[in-house]
């Protein structure tokens, strides 16, 4: 359940997102940065299922660094 409720709560924040217009110019982008700014308790790899997403996002969240 811990795994989940950090994830739930994102996947909460990009519906809230996405429900303003000024955002739909570019969701992919915006997902993208809700995705990588809220680290997953550490193992992101392990608990979702992107796989090579997972290590693009892993690059834009170190360029951000």
């Amino acid at each position: 359940a811990t795994h989940s409720e950090p994830f739930t709560a994102i996947l909460q924040q990009i519906i809230v997102d996405l429900q303003n217009p000024d955002n739909l110019s570019d969701p992919v982008k915006l997902i993208e940065a809700r995705l990588t700014a809220t680290p997953l308790s550490g193992d992101v790899h392990e608990t979702n299922d992107v796989g090579q997403d997972n290590e693009e996002a892993g690059a834009a969240q170190q360029d951000r660094d």
